[in-house]
């Protein structure tokens, strides 16, 4: 099928049956698109109408990444409107903005993932169109968002689109799901020169299924966190250049060089910016933990200011809700939310949180996440399942932080595979002051650890 779409001159997609309110929408959107008055269009559209035409399933299932990807043109047909799928890129931020209509959509309904995966799928097309190919950590990461009815495709769907230098399995669909997902974490992660598949494993996405070593992706687990995206858009190099590629060691298990960078040592209630009560305890609890610095530590003595400036760049991880670096006018919309949270107690007091672009910037980025402070007094964000004693570490190869869990009283590995420790891996971090680099890795810190 990817020979097809690549040659197709046109891919026609058909949504379904329209209503006259999204007929309209088509018509809005085109005449923009013709006259290339899109700023004045976007007035006149109606974006309600416009998340209910992103509710039909096809926005949502993993085998129409390749035909977007693929396709010269990709038309979408709705009853008799028609459109170019392109023609919805001006108004996706639009939608991501328009907070009036936020409250009727949450993470986990159909307009929003929809909206999150026709987001993901331009992206996607982008990528492909430039360079020919995907990095398949990259489409790993978006098909998160996207459904299957047989999971093992949510690695056998990305295969005409990815990069074709390392061994991923053939499709077989007489392979159970979970050899399929190791097979294939395996030859991504020994035969690459990178090793950022490791952000999207981790037991804190998991939920249901813990049969699965922890350094393999759970691709049957909702997981909105995309740590390759912010890595892509803002150059994080926290882990620097690989230095040598991993080994597996049967049953499954995965040795790797990595650096103990700290110890988390302080960490806070799960944030949830869907609860005001929870968010007023979050941020009360996350400034206050400024008093928790160690006195050894570099940032012990900074002020306030500058720790509100960690805590909101924190908070968004450097993204604005487009996806584009953070402009400094945030640091004015956190104030302002602050203010706001703080004097937060009826209904119009919420919508006014979320009017606030600082508000839903965190609800994409950090809900759900825990913060935490470390030894050093680094101060970050990370999944819901980490706790004290829990450590950071740095990988070469992998442009974001990992937190791991030491597993107590176990032999890590036989003398022969050199491994000082074995670990699960728990999952990706923000860590301010370490995601560009800063902490330089000499070769005589490094140590072999073993993934379990």
């Amino acid at each position: 099928m990817g020979r097809i779409y690549s040659a197709a001159e046109q891919v026609i997609v058909w949504l379904g049956a329209s209503t006259p309110e999204i007929e309209r929408q088509f018509r809005v959107i085109d005449d923009g698109e013709t006259h290339q008055s899109s700023e004045t269009t976007s007035a006149q559209v109606d974006y309600v109408a416009l998340f209910s035409l992103l509710e039909r399933p096809w926005f949502r299932r993993i085998w129409v990444v390749q035909e977007v990807a693929l396709g010269k043109q990709v038309v979408i047909l709705c009853g008799e409107s028609v459109m170019q799928l392109d023609a919805l890129r001006p108004h996706l931020s639009a939608l991501w903005n328009r907070h009036e209509i936020w409250p009727q959509f949450v993470i986990d309904n159909a307009p929003y993932r929809g909206l999150w995966c026709v987001t993901r799928l331009l992206d996607l097309r982008d990528q492909f169109q430039a360079d020919d190919m995907v990095p398949y950590e990259v489409l790993l990461e978006a098909c998160f968002h996207f459904l299957a009815t047989d999971s093992r495709d949510r690695i056998y769907a990305l295969r005409n689109m990815a990069d074709k230098t390392r061994p991923v399995p053939d499709p077989d669909y007489t392979a159970i799901t979970e050899d399929v997902y190791v097979e294939a974490s395996k030859a991504l992660l020994c035969s690459g020169l990178s090793l950022n598949l490791l952000c999207l494993a981790g037991l804190g996405h998991r939920k249901e299924r813990q049969s699965l070593p922890s350094w393999v992706p759970e691709l049957r687990e909702d997981n909105h966190s995309e740590p390759l995206v912010l890595s892509r858009r803002l150059n994080w190099a926290a882990g620097g250049c690989l230095s040598s590629q991993p080994r597996f060691i049967a049953p499954a298990h995965l040795l790797v060089e990595a650096y103990s960078f700290d110890t988390i040592t302080v960490t806070g209630e799960v944030i949830s910016s869907n609860s005001v009560q929870t968010l007023q305890r979050n941020i009360r609890e996350i400034i206050q933990l400024r008093e928790s610095l160690p006195v050894n530590a570099k940032s012990q003595n900074i002020s306030m200011d500058s720790w509100l400036e960690m805590v909101w760049k924190t908070l968004v991880m450097d993204m604005d809700i487009d996806d584009n670096p953070v402009p400094p006018e945030y640091g004015i919309h956190f104030r302002e939310w602050l203010d706001i949270l703080e004097s937060c107690s009826n209904e119009k007091d919420e919508e006014k949180l979320s009017a606030n672009v600082f508000h839903r910037t965190l609800g994409i980025r950090t809900d759900e996440c825990r913060p935490f402070l470390t030894s050093h007094g680094y101060f970050g964000v990370s999944q819901a399942i980490l706790q004290p004693g829990d450590e950071v570490i740095l990988v070469p190869g992998c442009q974001v932080p990992l937190v791991v869990r030491r597993c107590q009283g176990d032999i890590a590995a036989s003398p022969s595979d050199g491994a000082v420790y074995s670990c699960t891996l728990q999952g990706w971090s923000y860590l301010y002051g370490v995601m560009y680099g800063e902490v330089k890795i000499a070769n005589s810190e490094v140590q072999t650890i073993m993934f379990k």
